[in-house]
C-alpha cells in the first residue's frame, strides 16, 4: 500500500477499490471502499493511517490524543462524513 496526498480533494476521488485517510481538525476517517475485501489490508490501512498522522503532523503523538479516528465502510458513512 502507498500513502499519497490528494490535492483539491472531493468525494468523487473515493474509489470503491481503495482505502483513504480523510483527516479533519477534530476527526479523522479511514474510509474503506466497498470492493476492498481483504481483512489484512484493512487492518494494515488503519495502522498506516495512525502512523501517517503521527509523522505528518507537527504535534505527532499528542495530536492522536486529541482526535477521534474512525473506520467507515462505503455506504455506511456517518452524516458528519458527508
Amino acid at each position: 500500500m502507498v500513502l499519497k496526498e490528494i490535492l483539491n480533494f472531493s468525494q468523487e476521488h473515493l474509489d470503491p477499490r481503495g482505502i483513504y485517510l480523510l483527516d479533519f481538525d477534530s476527526e479523522a476517517f479511514v474510509w474503506v471502499g466497498k470492493d476492498v475485501k481483504e481483512k489484512e489490508k484493512i487492518t494494515n490501512a488503519f495502522e498506516m493511517a495512525l502512523n501517517a498522522m503521527r509523522l505528518v503532523h507537527g504535534k505527532g503523538e499528542h495530536r492522536l490524543k486529541q482526535v477521534t479516528v474512525s473506520m467507515v465502510r462505503q455506504g455506511f458513512e456517518p452524516v458528519v462524513f458527508r
